[in-house]
């Protein structure tokens, strides 16, 4: 049976990605713009919020993606993934309307106790507030339908529709304070509407996808008892790991003043962005990968993996370098305010310490859980909330904001380090150290080498024009550089300098280059 390209469905993705990431962040300069440093706060507020509604994934999300996937490599009737897909769901819905409802109730609660030097007035707080529970209820189960759809390999209509989506929701939050009104109640009224559209949308979608089902879909418990093992598994590792991305931002919220948060808030933003690039590899690498597992076939999957990894890196660490060493300058060109160039900065440098390890061990993850491994996981994440908790607030306390991030940032190094190490041992003993020194090293050192090199030779700003142009130059030196020293991002180029590429090949990141590996020809998949 062929297979949906996974450079096309990677590509699509990173598109799909990038064109959300580059939207949501031309955007908040407007929003701090329209209604302020400390109201931005509270938006960074909304984004806890988000984060501790994901803690309700339950696994769910990770379940349907590997189970549709699964599917798909058998002749499994379409009525029994209707099936599947409606037992699954009505459980996220429920967990979703009773998390919403809660934190609607505890509105006014968190509106007067939890935020610290909050000049905004109550009522707008509690509105708020409000206002977000409610538009949690519809944006969680987003992420469900979306996993079926990138399960299904239908990743190309998934991109397009989440851009139109990610398009319209910053453009219509700034067109409603600009007509309506200049008010956080505004802005999250909007939120609420949109996320109602999306969900709405983007289950049609997958029932479309699904295709034709003889039987009405019905919620049926030996569902959930084929796949409650793995989805608890994904439950307690997603809830983990979610926690650990955002236990910074909520303590700091509890601590830090609404302005101080806002600040940190928008380094993290930023930070985020990293996600951007190594979200998609990921979405479209775990359903290839968990086919390829299905089979047993060894060399093909460590071949997969390792083109995956690297394909990871090149995208990561040269962003990662642009950002950290010339993050004064474009946060300035960017903002056009000093104070939060200033404040921002060295939080940001920071947190893409800690995002850019959290990137790199996304495909080890990926390999996990296509063998339905979770409890490396699973411990891993154990250990560094064990680790982080009272790291964290001590450091918050001590050092503030700084200290969170630094805290932050090392607790997920050393738990990187060690989870991938025990994960090689057993899935991929012999794979550990080329992992090491081709898909991280050498990307890495050649990333920040010339991002360094960069900043020697650009050692100020006279024109914000020429400033670009040089930030253009850099960049793409840093990308093209980094992206010839790993083997399989160097194959594609030599594919595309030759004019290689076959548009029916259905093969992942094909590499059929002499000397791109060691000297040895990459095979096809």
């Amino acid at each position: 049976m062929s297979h949906p390209s996974v450079r096309g469905n990677i590509i699509a993705n990173f598109l799909g990605n990038f064109w959300a990431g580059v939207v949501s962040f031309l955007f908040i300069p407007w929003y701090i713009h329209y209604l302020g440093m400390e109201s931005y706060g509270l938006i960074g507020f909304f984004g806890v919020l988000q984060g501790v509604f994901a803690l309700l994934d339950l696994g769910l999300s990770a379940t349907l993606n590997r189970e549709l996937a699964s599917a798909s490599e058998t002749s499994e009737h379409n009525s029994e993934k209707h099936h599947l897909v409606r037992t699954l769901e009505v459980i996220y819905w429920l967990v979703a309307l009773v998390a919403g409802i809660g934190i609607v109730l505890l509105a006014p609660w968190l509106a007067s106790n939890w935020f610290r030097n909050n000049e905004l007035p109550f009522d707008t707080v509690r509105t708020s507030i409000a206002l977000m529970g409610i538009t949690l209820v519809f944006q969680a189960p987003y992420a469900f339908y979306l996993g079926g759809l990138m399960g299904l390999q239908r990743q190309i209509l998934a991109s397009l529709y989440s851009s139109i989506c990610a398009t319209l929701r910053p453009l219509g939050a700034i067109a409603f304070l600009i007509t309506v009104k200049p008010t956080l109640e505004v802005f999250f009224a909007w939120q609420a509407g949109i996320s109602l559209a999306s969900v709405l949308g983007i289950r049609t979608l997958l029932r479309q996808a699904l295709g034709a089902s003889c039987e009405s879909p019905r919620f049926q418990m030996n569902k959930l008892y084929k796949v409650w093992r793995f989805a608890a598994g994904m439950s307690g590792i997603s809830f983990l790991n979610i926690l650990l991305l955002n236990l910074d931002k909520i303590i700091l919220s509890r601590i830090l003043t609404l302005t101080d948060f806002g600040y940190y808030s928008l380094a993290a933003t930023i930070a985020a962005l990293i996600f951007r690039l190594s979200g998609p590899v990921f979405s479209s690498g775990f359903p290839r990968l968990t086919q390829v597992a299905s089979q047993g076939n060894v060399e093909t999957l460590s071949r997969l993996y390792h083109q995956l990894n690297q394909v990871v890196s090149v995208l990561v660490f040269p962003a990662v370098s642009v950002l950290g060493f010339f993050a004064p300058e474009l946060l300035l060109a960017w903002t056009r305010n000093y104070e939060i160039a200033n404040n921002t900065v060295p939080l940001l440098r920071l947190l893409l310490i800690g995002n850019l390890v959290n990137s790199s061990q996304l495909l080890p993850l990926a390999l996990q859980y296509a063998f339905g491994w979770t409890r490396l996981a699973l411990m891993q994440s154990l250990g560094a909330a064990a680790l982080l908790i009272p790291t964290l607030y001590v450091a918050t306390m001590t050092w503030g904001a700084i200290g969170a991030a630094a805290v932050w940032s090392g607790v997920n190094l050393l738990s990187c380090a060690i989870g991938i190490l025990f994960m090689h041992k057993r899935l991929l003993p012999k794979e550990i150290v080329p992992w090491m020194i081709r898909d991280i090293a050498k990307p890495l050192v050649a990333a920040m080498g010339m991002g360094c090199l960069g900043r020697l030779v650009i050692s100020g700003v006279t024109s914000w024009w020429w400033f670009g142009m040089e930030m253009a130059v850099v960049a793409l030196g840093i990308y093209l550089g980094t992206a010839l020293l790993a083997p399989a991002t160097r194959a594609i180029l030599c594919e595309i300098w030759y004019h290689r590429l076959s548009p029916a090949s259905t093969r992942p990141l094909q590499a059929v280059v002499k000397g791109a590996d060691g000297g040895n020809d990459v095979p096809s998949d």
